[in-house]
């Protein structure tokens, strides 16, 4: 599996490992243990780096993680695509806005899960290319049939910004992505403990 997160642990009288998620459960079992400590008993921790596909996190959780948590999460993100991750990436955005913080471990478990819930427009990276894309295939009814000299008149930016700003979308990793269906509540129905 692929690594997404790597990590220094400090644990009880002096003891500390560097370590990257995801673990399996009895890697998890084995670094608590070298840890001294209990499992559910806390400890500290430090991000130390995240996979090229998954920087969007850096700032985007709060401090004093759960590791068991922190580790269904990278596990999920280990499984998905490129493409999927590019979702991750927009719901995290998107998410970061709305806050203008960090967000909870639970709400970045619900996106990696929910990476369906979202479009992706590949290749656009601003309101510019946006507009134009939009209008191009025609999802605006009212521009449609327009001459082309009318056409060029048109400012794409406008059209690409106030269409984003009421569709709540992002700009991420050269793509531009959108919600467009509920996102599932998978955290309530994980099992989180550490066998």
């Amino acid at each position: 599996m692929r690594e997404i997160i790597g990590m220094e642990l400090h644990g009880k009288h002096n003891k500390w490992i560097e370590t990257s998620l995801p673990l399996t459960d009895y890697e998890l079992l084995d670094v608590i243990e070298c840890l001294g400590v209990k499992p559910g008993e806390p400890f500290k921790s430090e991000i130390c780096s995240y996979n090229e596909q998954f920087v969007c996190l850096s700032g985007a959780m709060r401090p004093n993680l759960s590791l068991v948590e922190l580790n269904v999460l990278a596990r999920k993100l280990a499984e998905l695509s490129e493409y999927e991750a590019c979702v991750f990436a927009g719901l995290v955005a998107m998410e970061m806005e709305k806050r203008k913080g960090p967000c909870e471990l639970s709400t970045l478990i619900n996106y990696a899960y929910s990476t369906d819930c979202c479009e992706v427009v590949a290749g656009v990276k601003n309101d510019e290319q946006l507009g134009r894309f939009y209008f191009e295939n025609d999802f605006f009814s009212e521009l449609a049939n327009l001459p082309d000299n009318v056409a060029s008149l048109l400012s794409f930016e406008t059209i690409g910004k106030k269409t984003r700003l009421k569709e709540g979308g992002v700009f991420t990793r050269g793509s531009y992505v959108v919600q467009t269906r509920a996102l599932k509540e998978a955290y309530e129905k994980l099992d989180l403990t550490v066998q």
